[in-house]
Parts: C-alpha cells; sequence; structure tokens
C-alpha cells in the first residue's frame, strides 16, 4: 500500500512546531526515506555531513531508532550515534504504521541522552578534528526536561492533528491486482484477513473498501469464488483425487471441501469432474 501525503500542509504544520520549540522535526514514511524536514541544520549535523562514514550511518541511526519506536508504540528518545538527543515516534492509521515523525538535534540539560563523550570517540576515530566537532557540538541548542516533555507533548498532539486531518490518503490503484496475485500464489494455504493486512501493511477498512469495489464481494467471498475456480479446473483438466484437489486449493478437511463445493456449484466434486472432464 503506498501512502500519499499532502507535503504543503504537512510542512504547514511542522513550521508551526518549529516555531514553538526550535527544535527540527523531519518526517519519514514507513519505509525511511524523508518526505520533508523543518528546521535549521546545526553546525554539528554540518560537521558530520561532511564525513561519508559518519553521514552513511545517520541512516542506519533513523532506521534502527524508527523501528524502536514502533516497537514501543509510542515516543522513543534516544542518544544518537553522533551523540546528540533525538526523539522520533511512529505515526498509525487503522493500526497500521505510515511514517514517523522525528525531533531533534539538541542536547538535553541532564545529559541523559546527549554526550561530548561520543563526540570526541567519534573524531578520534573518524580522523576529525576534536576541538571544531566539540565547538559545533557546544552550538547546540540545550533543553531542559521540561521543555523536552513539553516538546514530545506538541508531538503527540501534531501526530493526532495529522491523521485526524488525513494529511495523506492512500493510493490502492495497484492494491488489488498485487493482493490477487498474492491470493492465487498462496491459495493451498491458510488466508486470513490479519495475514493480508499484515503483509500489505493495509488497513482492515480498506482492503475491505478495495476488494467490494473491485470485485463486488467481501475478500472473504472472493478467497471462497477462487478456491472453487481453482478446484473446477483441477477436476476437468487433472486426475488429482477429489481429496488431493481439496488439500491443493487451501482445504484441508475433505468433508468441509464438499460440503462447500456443493453449496456453490449445486453438485459434488466427482459430478463435477463426470461432467466437464476434458
Amino acid at each position: 500500500m503506498k501512502v500519499q501525503f499532502d507535503v504543503d500542509k504537512l510542512q504547514k504544520v511542522m513550521t508551526d512546531f518549529y516555531t514553538c520549540t526550535k527544535i527540527t522535526i523531519t518526517l519519514f514514511d514507513r519505509d525511511f526515506n524523508c518526505i520533508t524536514d523543518v528546521g535549521t541544520w546545526q553546525p554539528y549535523c554540518l560537521a558530520i555531513g561532511e564525513n561519508e562514514q559518519l553521514l552513511s550511518k545517520c541512516s542506519g541511526c533513523n532506521h534502527d531508532n524508527c523501528v524502536k519506536a514502533l516497537s514501543e508504540r509510542g515516543v522513543w528518545m534516544y542518544t544518537c550515534h553522533a551523540g546528540v538527543a533525538e526523539a522520533v515516534t511512529p505515526i498509525f492509521q487503522d493500526d497500521t504504521p505510515i511514517a514517523y515523525l522525528m525531533i531533534g538535534k539538541f542536547r538535553d540539560a541532564e545529559e541523559q541522552y546527549s554526550s561530548a563523550q561520543i563526540v570526541t570517540d567519534s573524531a578520534e576515530k573518524y580522523g576529525l578534528d576534536k576541538d571544531k566537532m566539540l565547538n559545533a557540538y557546544y552550538q547546540l541548542p540545550v533543553l531542559d526536561k521540561n521543555c523536552i516533555d513539553s516538546a514530545i507533548s506538541l508531538l503527540r498532539m501534531l501526530i493526532y492533528y495529522i491523521t485526524n486531518e488525513k494529511y495523506f490518503r492512500y493510493d490502492h490503484s495497484i492494491q488489488f491486482a498485487t493482493i490477487d496475485k498474492y491470493i492465487e500464489e498462496h491459495i493451498c494455504e491458510k488466508i486470513t484477513v490479519d495475514d493480508i493486512c499484515n503483509r500489505f501493511r493495509v488497513p482492515r477498512h480498506l482492503l475491505y473498501t478495495t476488494f467490494e469495489k473491485e470485485s463486488g464481494d467481501t475478500i472473504q467471498e472472493y478467497i471462497i469464488k477462487k478456491r472453487i475456480r481453482k478446484a473446477q479446473n483441477l477436476l476437468s483438466t487433472t486426475n488429482m483425487s477429489v481429496s488431493q484437489i481439496s488439500v491443493k486449493i487451501g482445504y484441508p478437511e475433505y468433508n468441509y471441501f464438499f460440503r462447500i463445493f456443493k453449496e456453490r456449484t449445486g453438485i459434488t466434486p466427482l459430478q463435477y469432474r463426470k461432467q466437464f472432464k476434458q
């Protein structure tokens, strides 16, 4: 499922957040790609960007902490690989993660999340000018615990506003074909709505709406019809036993297959084979 964001509207509310807090805020999509950010690149970040090895670690750090925030299902505050404080939280829609909002870079007054020692260690490890790095580090904004807590509260309110005002939309133009292919490839397995939602990261309501729009059936009914058609094809074109076909289309219990096949076609599997065998 693709999610398309209204970047103009998002930048407006993210700018409001930055204006109030002076904390840079960045929006990542669910694949951890930056969509947009608002704020000032601090001298320390510019210094980090001059070193390719350190810069490459930024992406890995963003990814790892977005994943951690997802597992926490809320705001996750942490020390980034370069020694500064950041926080990130997932954005959910219908229990499906669609994006991440990250705030930083700053130093916390209590030095619980920011570390001059990490700055020194990084400078030594990567052959950087230690004094220059520390000087840039100490130019970062310093927030006390109350300011950080307030910023996180505003972040939570911002997420609530974004999701309720629908600053994004789902692009499901290829969703039906993609899921239909998945069902076809896994027809012999147990397929549940939860399985499909989790695999394609699509909310239930969108899955139901898409299938009713594209096929005229609920997804459960669509799967049943697809299995019956598959069984009809195997009965008419192969010499497989009925019990083998039952397993092949995802109904390991023969009696259940027999009953549902007769309900849908009006005849038994063997009668169908006798009538339509090629």
